[in-house]
C-alpha cells in the first residue's frame, strides 16, 4: 500500500499519543461482530451485537439501523463516546471505497482474495482523512476500520486535554520553554480536528 504525506503525518501523530499518554493510549480491538437483517421489511433493517476491547475490557454495543452494518457501528460507537471525547461529533463518513485484491486469492475460484477497503472520513473545518484497512473478509474490515477511526480521534482528544492541563501548569510555573514546546504539540492536534475549550 502507497504511503501518502497524510499517512506519514498520523504516524506523527501517533507518536505523541505515545510521548503524552504512554501506557493511557486507548486501545481497540475487535472480538466479535453479529447481524442480521430482515428482507421482508422496507427499508431493510440491520441489527447489529459488536463486541469490542477498550484497553482490554469487553464492551458490547447493540444497535439496530435502516442505512446496514457500518452506520450501526459508526452511530453506536459516536453515541458511546460522544458525552466524554465531545470532538468525535465533528466526524462523518464521507466515502466507503472497497478494492478486491485479487492477486491475493489462493482458490481455484478466486473468491478467497483479500479486500482493501478505504474510510473517508469528512472533518469539519478541516481536510478530509483517509483510513485503510486489508483482509479476506469485508465485515472483518469494517470492523477493524471503524474501530481505527475511532481509535484515532479519541486519543487526539485526550492527548489535547493532557496537554493544555499540563500547559496550564507550565504556565503558572513561568515555564515559557515548556510552553512553547508544547504549543507545537497542540498544532499537530489541532491540524486534524477541533477541541472545545470548556471540555478542557
Amino acid at each position: 500500500m502507497l504511503k501518502t504525506p497524510q499517512h506519514y503525518k498520523r504516524e506523527n501523530i501517533k507518536q505523541l499519543f505515545k510521548k503524552v499518554l504512554k501506557e493511557n493510549t486507548i486501545e481497540l480491538a475487535p472480538k466479535s461482530v453479529s447481524m442480521r437483517e430482515s428482507f421482508k421489511k422496507d427499508p431493510v433493517t440491520t441489527e447489529v451485537d459488536f463486541r469490542y476491547y477498550h484497553d482490554g475490557e469487553e464492551v458490547s454495543l447493540q444497535q439496530t439501523s435502516a442505512a446496514g452494518l457500518v452506520d450501526c457501528l459508526f452511530t453506536g460507537l459516536r453515541d458511546y463516546y460522544i458525552e466524554e471525547y465531545h470532538s468525535i461529533s465533528n466526524i462523518r463518513l464521507l466515502n466507503l471505497l472497497v478494492t478486491p485484491i485479487m492477486s491475493t486469492n489462493k482458490s481455484l475460484i478466486g473468491s478467497d482474495a483479500k479486500v482493501s477497503l478505504d474510510f473517508v472520513v469528512e472533518v469539519r473545518d478541516h481536510d478530509p482523512a483517509e483510513f485503510s484497512v486489508c483482509s479476506r473478509s469485508i465485515i472483518g474490515c469494517i470492523t477493524s476500520g471503524t474501530l481505527e477511526v475511532f481509535q484515532f480521534y479519541l486519543n487526539c482528544h485526550k492527548t489535547f486535554v493532557k496537554l493544555r492541563e499540563v500547559m496550564s501548569d507550565a504556565e503558572k510555573r513561568n515555564r515559557w520553554d515548556l510552553v512553547q514546546s508544547l504549543m507545537t504539540d497542540l498544532s499537530f492536534l489541532t491540524d486534524v480536528n477541533s477541541y472545545y475549550e470548556k471540555e478542557v
